[in-house]
């Protein structure tokens, strides 16, 4: 047999079954293009003089190996469908004489083509794309777009290797499908009855505790440390879960519904009830991938969208003012009076001009919640007793009035106001300090919170406590030092200047002129009074905050839309399998009586909801992360609930307008299949 023939027979093939090959053909071509983007990003010589180019390097390396990792799955997914709905051709050829061997040349031929054209026009639209990336990288992280067009053929070289070593273990997992087989069972393997699932009740129970223990997980957690320290294990129980449902409980909630017999027995309920009861078994994964893809899609761009709009109020509350000195003396009786004018005036040296500067005080310590508004500091080991661990920051009210609650009225003596995450605020506080005895105060109602710069990002839950004045801050500050000894907090002085220019030269300046003179000078000719000095600028810290949560909305649409497409493949290809499964049964339904309207209207129906369960489910997870997902962001200064909410509802509307556009093209292929 001629060696050119396979190859005539492997280009014919791939056009006779171009409605099978084409989407696979385009998820080569998109998942190499993401990855070639992903991983000239990461390398790209303009972003390594890109301030913060660490955080965009990260985030790159990290998106280009998830976009690896799922382009093998959704690859490898393809090619097993592919070659399955091939299996009766196969078989066909082997009927009219070609033997195995020849088969596999075929194959191997089809997957040389197939795989050459998908990578070859996957690295060319990587490059064409490759620069609008960037500029869109460039834009979201506020850094001016430089000139010129970069192409890496290391990394082109690198992007081939890896997908040739993939398409060729799928080229593997063919030919061992051809040789596995024999003629009769390629030729029936589309036309094998199935048998009506059974519903395992253990494995329903299972997947119920699963879901369950990731739901209570998400919505029992308190604090940063915890979301971090247990969110993946959530996410490993709900995405166990999430299998289970859809293979388990789905056909129990089917075989109940199929026992009510007033539901059952009419003629739409009858035929969408049964199809779906079938085919669930067969197509559980395929859906339980689907609202897992959904569901990653919905996290990723919620938490990254609601971490780029907050970006402004993460940095209100990190660097309250152009520049903020935070100083802490040796000598808690260290006059302080004075840093105020030596910030003053070395700012002016610096060359910039002072608007204004204040300061104010504070103390911060730990202390456990005990409830009701006691705390402890009797709570031994705080490490292993994380829950309900708080820093316990106290400021006095004459001295940080117009800088941080100028609407506030003066409390008196024994009261205090108090500020922190929970959402019910006790009416009385009591701290014990074992030896230092115990202060209590009158807790004051106030309209909303505040945050000082030092805790903006802290992963301890942290209680703000306002007393009247100076004499407050000093009796906690004596009461927390009986009782933690040389491990006890000192008191801080937080500086806060501003300057008539706002830009980043003038601003960065005078942070750098501050931080390296300020303690010489505030030293004089003494030793050193300093136990820590920081000076923080609030324009370098913006851009440094811009690059980070830019990256991170950058690689979370990336990867949203590597998702969306894997989601889109496997919703194609179920259709397309359930299209040619259904041709045969509209003809059967008719044939016993039904209308082909009532017929077409339950299959819909059936279709419809089938699709959509996924969504739903996704729907569900999503509604159960959210309160995790506030406690996350927090460790980025994201504290504002409601702007998170806005930002899920909108990322939510706008991936259900693409699903439904994917039902809808979907669903066209799928009618002219069975009609």
């Amino acid at each position: 047999m001629s060696k050119h023939i396979f190859a005539k027979m492997a280009v014919q093939n791939i056009k006779s079954n171009r409605r099978i090959f084409f989407p696979y053909l385009l998820t080569i071509i998109g998942t190499v293009a993401g990855y070639y983007i992903c991983l000239a990003l990461g390398n790209d010589p303009g972003i390594m003089e890109m301030r913060g180019n660490a955080y965009v390097i990260s985030m790159m390396n990290i998106g280009s190996a998830v976009i690896l990792f799922f382009s093998a799955i959704f690859l490898i997914y393809t090619n097993s469908f592919v070659v399955k709905r091939r299996q009766k051709e196969m078989g066909l050829y082997s009927v009219l004489g070609m033997g195995k061997r020849h088969i596999a040349l075929m194959l191997s031929v089809e997957t040389l083509i197939i795989g050459a054209v998908g990578v070859a026009a996957g690295i060319g639209v990587g490059v064409l794309f490759y620069k609008l990336c960037l500029l869109a990288l460039y834009k979201i992280v506020d850094f001016p777009v430089p000139f010129g067009f970069y192409v890496s053929f290391e990394m082109v070289s690198q992007t081939v290797l890896l997908f040739a070593v993939i398409i060729g273990f799928t080229l593997l997992s063919n030919l061992w499908t051809v040789m596995r087989f024999n003629t009769i069972q390629l030729m029936g393997s589309q036309k094998a009855g199935e048998k009506e699932p059974k519903a395992s009740w253990l494995l329903t129970l299972i997947g119920i505790a699963a879901l369950g223990g990731g739901y209570y997980i998400a919505l029992n957690v308190t604090t940063a440390v915890e979301a971090l320290a247990f969110y993946f294990a959530a996410v490993f129980l709900v995405i166990i879960g999430t299998y289970l449902l859809f293979t388990t409980v789905s056909i129990a909630v089917m075989k109940l519904l199929k026992r009510n017999l007033r539901f059952y027995y009419k003629s739409r309920n009858f035929i969408a009830l049964s199809g779906m009861l079938y085919r669930m078994k067969r197509n559980a994964v395929g859906l339980a991938n689907i609202c897992i893809l959904s569901t990653m899609v919905l996290v990723m761009l919620s938490g990254t969208v609601s971490l780029y709009v907050g970006t402004e109020d993460s940095i209100e509350s990190r660097c309250p003012a152009d520049i903020t000195s935070t100083v802490v003396f040796k000598d808690e009786k260290e006059d302080m009076g004075g840093i105020v004018d030596t910030v003053r005036l070395m700012a002016a040296e610096s060359g910039a001009r002072v608007e204004r500067t204040a300061a104010y005080r504070y103390i911060a310590f730990a202390a456990m919640y005990q409830g009701e508004g006691a705390f402890t500091t009797d709570s031994g080991n705080y490490a292993t007793n994380s829950r309900g661990v708080f820093n316990i920051v106290v400021i006095p009210y004459d001295e940080a009035k117009e800088l941080l609650f100028p609407e506030l009225t003066p409390p008196e003596k024994g009261q205090a106001y108090m500020a922190w995450s929970r959402e019910t605020r006790p009416t009385r506080m009591t701290i014990d300090f074992g030896p230092g005895g115990v202060m209590a105060f009158e807790l004051l109602s106030m309209e909303k919170n505040f945050v000082v710069s030092y805790f903006a990002n802290d992963l301890t839950e942290t209680c703000y406590l306002v007393v009247p004045d100076a004499s407050g801050l000093m009796a906690a500050y004596d009461a927390q030092a009986s009782r933690y000894g040389d491990e006890k907090s000192h008191i801080r002085c937080e500086v806060r200047t501003e300057l008539t220019k706002k830009d980043y030269e003038t601003q960065e300046t005078c942070r750098n002129y501050l931080f390296e003179n300020l303690r010489d000078r505030l030293n004089g000719d003494g030793e050193n009074r300093f136990m820590s000095l920081r000076v923080d600028g609030r324009e370098s810290y913006r851009r440094e905050v811009y690059t980070m949560n830019g990256s991170f909305l950058f690689i979370g649409i990336f990867l949203g839309l590597i998702f969306v497409m894997g989601a889109a493949l496997i919703i194609y290809y179920k259709q397309v399998t359930e299209g040619y499964d259904d041709r045969e049964r509209f003809k059967i339904m008719q044939q016993v009586g039904l209308s082909h309207k009532e017929v077409k209207s339950s299959v819909r129906a059936q279709i419809l909801m089938v699709f959509f369960l996924p969504l739903l489910v996704a729907t569900m997870h999503i509604a159960f992360d959210f309160p995790i997902m506030l406690l996350l962001l927090r460790l980025f200064s994201i504290t504002d609930g409601l702007l998170v909410a806005k930002c899920t509802g909108a990322v939510f509307a706008v991936f259900a307008l693409l699903y439904a556009a994917v039902y809808s093209m979907t669903a066209g292929t799928y009618y002219k299949i069975v009609s």
